[in-house]
């Protein structure tokens, strides 16, 4: 055997180990914590056992340490004696890792092609690739070599052949796939599904392999898989915080825009000033701006803006509807007067209007508004402004000839 393949099964074994390891650190502060074996921790502990001697690095004291525990667990000895043994194969499975992966620990080393996959647990943040830069990138790779090493990681155990999982760099696998090479040059390094993940981001954003959509998805998965946090995902990815969250915001889009996005047929500013819209609003004033050519974005933005105003206020406008039929429904229960029920938010804090009877609902709304801002609430009084002025304009109310607004 070369000593390339040697370094390689070497790494191999050691990145083994410490996965393997891993997991029985972690029964061992269960045992500690709780001073108790599960079933399911007693089946992860014997599977690990086995694995444990599936390697041929285990031997002498590794082996003595791993026949006691298992040969303890089967004659169900006390949690007490189990925890002692996992103490003791624990600290010598790590010596035996440091031991076996030896000075080339983390170099670089050819690996065979074949034994190698693309990320499957944790798939690559890069849907889309395009075949004609990947064909340019195979010519470049087979004139020049490959410049760089993959970052990949052990498959335990390996699966149909596979050993290594790629962590950075499955479009430069992916050409060399094209090229038929039979080698590739990888660093090995023993990375649990968050480092993997980790790693990925890097490898993407670093090379602006990504289109804003993916990269949209990239920072989501990090947020909902390993609940990264925008500041931690922004210190990986390099970017600011402020660029993570637009990110993710486009995914909020409907399909049509976001294929636009990825197309480069829809700039990504526009994109970002539509996500508080709803889907028909987004299909409206993507027909807006089809129309209407060379609209800037400054001009784009404020429509945005128009049509989220109509937005809040129909809102306001479907939610009253939809307690009034709902109230409908109730058969008896009386739609008026101090017993009927609204199912509207209300807030004790706000000023009691007095009005009179005599007083029609525009009027009523006016004194309302009015005495919010005269009681330094403007921002109620937008509120309340907002349905007035959206139920005179669609023709539900008119605004009083006496009007305390309009002065009029």
């Amino acid at each position: 055997m070369t000593n390339q393949n040697q370094n390689m099964e070497s790494e191999l074994r050691a990145a083994a180990l410490g996965q393997l390891t891993s997991k029985l650190q972690k029964i061992k502060k269960k045992i500690d914590e709780s001073g108790e074996l599960s079933p399911a921790d007693k089946t992860t502990l014997d599977r690990s056992i086995t694995a444990f001697k599936t390697l041929t690095v285990t031997a002498g004291r590794a082996e003595n340490l791993l026949d006691q525990l298992q040969a303890a667990l089967l004659a169900k000895e006390s949690v007490k004696r189990i925890a002692k043994l996992l103490e003791q194969c624990i600290a010598q499975m790590q010596q035996t890792s440091d031991s076996t992966r030896g000075i080339n620990a983390g170099s670089e080393m050819q690996i065979p092609i074949e034994r190698v996959r693309p990320g499957k647990k944790i798939a690559n943040d890069r849907k889309d690739f395009d075949p004609v830069a990947l064909r340019e990138l195979a010519d470049s790779i087979k004139e020049n070599g490959q410049v760089e090493p993959y970052i990949v990681r052990p498959v335990i155990p390996p699966e149909d052949g596979k050993e290594f999982e790629i962590a950075a760099g499955e479009r430069r696998y992916r050409a060399q796939l094209l090229n038929g090479s039979k080698f590739i040059l990888a660093i090995v390094r023993n990375l649990n599904d968050e480092q993997a993940s980790s790693q990925m981001l890097v490898e993407n954003t670093g090379r602006e392999d990504l289109n804003p959509i993916e990269e949209g998805a990239a920072y989501k998965t990090r947020r909902d898989t390993f609940g990264w946090s925008d500041a931690k995902i922004a210190k990986v990815a390099g970017v600011s915080e402020t660029l993570v969250q637009q990110r993710v915001s486009l995914l909020s889009l409907i399909p049509e825009a976001q294929k636009l996005i990825v197309s480069g047929d829809l700039p990504v500013g526009h994109g970002e000033a539509m996500t508080n819209l709803d889907h028909n609003r987004q299909r409206i004033i993507l027909k807006v701006l089809n129309e209407s050519k060379g609209m800037t974005l400054k001009t784009f933005i404020q429509v945005a803006h128009s049509l989220e105003e109509d937005q809040a206020a129909q809102s306001l406008f479907d939610l009253e509807e939809f307690w009034v039929k709902k109230m409908k429904n109730r058969g008896a229960a009386p739609r008026k007067g101090n017993l009927a029920y609204t199912g509207a938010p209300t807030r004790k804090d706000l000023p009691h209007l007095s009005y009179s009877m005599k007083d029609g609902l525009p009027t009523v709304f006016e004194k309302y508004i009015v005495l919010l801002q005269q009681s330094g609430l403007p921002s109620e009084a937008g509120t309340i402004g907002t349905l007035y002025t959206f139920l005179v304009k669609n023709n539900y109310l008119a605004v009083p000839e006496q009007s305390l607004l309009t002065g009029e």
